[in-house]
């Protein structure tokens, strides 16, 4: 990386250390002024603060292999015939046109944050923080330290989310270009069955070195995998217990103290897991495809070698390779409903004991 470049993560990451310290600090004031409802708020911030951190975080370590990922896929696109040309432009126009989705669910999650402050400003005059955080040396009640306490949050909120995007946006897209792969795997079987229709157009000997060739897709796709779980798995499990919590307090705050900003909060952490859970779905749908792929070629026509060596690619390739959060459950749409479950049974035991 460049100098500008590590310059301007590091002034972020130094921004985003800074608010952090004001997160701790107003705690304290909290905790001291026994104002026990105000520190469950700013408790619930840590979820989005957390994820930026996190994104910061996983870019500084694994840009290398991020990039690595997309240059593969890009190679294995100029690679592939013109007759595929079709269907992977299909793939890339609905790869951006889930990012385009996903960008503007982020920003409704944002405006649905900064609308009440807004909302009291402009009816009552009344000046709401953008965060319910107190910050050193600045007095909230008067409008100059107002004015200068929310543009450091908005500089924070502009800042933070960019990394944010651009994480989630490089999890989509090396997830989905998997099914790059697939469909080249399907054009090869394609093509290895109706060699061995028609034994007379081709030989033996080339009709195995396409097997083999099929095989190393296979086998390359596989360390693809590796490598995106390497990247994700660890920071899915720590991002998914800190957002876990900060939803049970923001239903908990929004309930009991009708903590309005709470309802921006819960619905970005919720959406951005709801991403994350269906990225994992689609990586699974892949692999089922992969597998479909395999068996409804006509392998059983083929010689003795052959189906010997594809029998071994087939056992090989249902052992699937999931996402997974942690050590606890794969990453699919059927675990982020039980998390929502056990979220509101949580949020119901802290309504009724606290």
């Amino acid at each position: 990386m460049t100098g500008k470049v590590i310059q301007n993560i590091g002034l972020r990451a130094a921004w985003l250390f800074f608010i952090c310290c004001q997160f701790i600090y107003s705690q304290v004031l909290y905790i001291r002024s026994g104002q026990y409802n105000r520190f469950f708020e700013v408790t619930s911030m840590y979820g989005l603060t957390f994820s930026c951190a996190l994104k910061i975080w996983m870019f500084l370590n694994y840009r290398k292999e991020m990039i690595a990922l997309h240059k593969f896929s890009i190679k294995i696109t100029r690679l592939a015939g013109s007759h595929l040309a079709e269907k992977l432009a299909t793939q890339q126009f609905y790869i951006v046109k889930l990012c385009k989705i996903f960008a503007v669910i982020g920003l409704l999650g944002e405006l649905l944050y900064i609308y009440q402050p807004v909302a009291e400003l402009i009816t009552t005059r009344k000046l709401v923080p953008l965060m319910p955080i107190e910050m050193m040396f600045l007095d909230p009640t008067k409008v100059l330290d107002f004015v200068i306490f929310n543009s450091v949050l908005v500089v924070v909120g502009v800042w933070c989310p960019f990394y944010l995007f651009a994480v989630n946006f490089n999890f989509t897209t090396a997830i989905l270009n998997c099914k790059i792969q697939v469909i080249i795997i399907e054009d090869d079987i394609q093509r290895l069955d109706a060699f061995w229709r028609e034994p007379q157009t081709t030989t033996v000997v080339e009709r195995h070195m396409l097997l083999k060739n099929i095989c190393q897709k296979c086998q390359d796709k596989n360390r693809y995998v590796d490598v995106i779980k390497n990247m994700f798995d660890r920071p899915l499990f720590w991002y998914f217990c800190v957002a876990y919590t900060s939803q049970i307090i923001c239903l908990y705050e929004i309930e009991v103290e009708s903590w309005m900003p709470g309802y921006g909060i819960a619905c970005g952490s919720f959406t951005e897991m709801m991403i994350y859970c269906f990225i994992g779905t689609k990586l699974f749908q892949i692999n089922e495809q992969l597998c479909c792929v395999l068996t409804q070629s006509k392998w059983y026509t083929w010689d003795v070698f052959s189906q010997k060596m594809f029998l071994n690619l087939l056992n090989s390739s249902m052992n699937l390779k999931e996402l997974w959060i942690g050590p606890l459950a794969p990453l699919s749409v059927v675990s982020l409903i039980q998390m929502v479950k056990s979220i509101y049974t949580y949020y119901t035991f802290l309504s009724e004991a606290l």
